[in-house]
């Protein structure tokens, strides 16, 4: 018996679309600075990237490798 096909639905959204950051949003991130592209579709939609600080942020992308990566979040 044959499996039915269904239709494949493409997202038109971007990544940055994809997890909610608005333009003007305040943007921690940690370990992925190195991600150009990841870094460049931040700015393009208007985020406020920051790489370090103790400001309030809206959002925080973070990478940890080993646990001690975690001392960079301050309490």
């Amino acid at each position: 018996m044959k499996k039915p096909t269904r239709e494949e639905f493409v997202s038109t959204r971007t990544r940055i679309e994809k997890l909610g950051v608005q333009q003007g949003a305040e943007v921690l991130v940690l370990g992925v600075e190195a991600d150009c592209a990841f870094m460049d579709e931040l700015r393009e939609r208007g985020a406020r990237v920051r790489t370090g600080g103790n400001k309030q942020m809206d959002m925080i992308f973070a990478l940890f490798r080993h646990r001690h990566d975690l001392r960079r979040l301050r309490s």
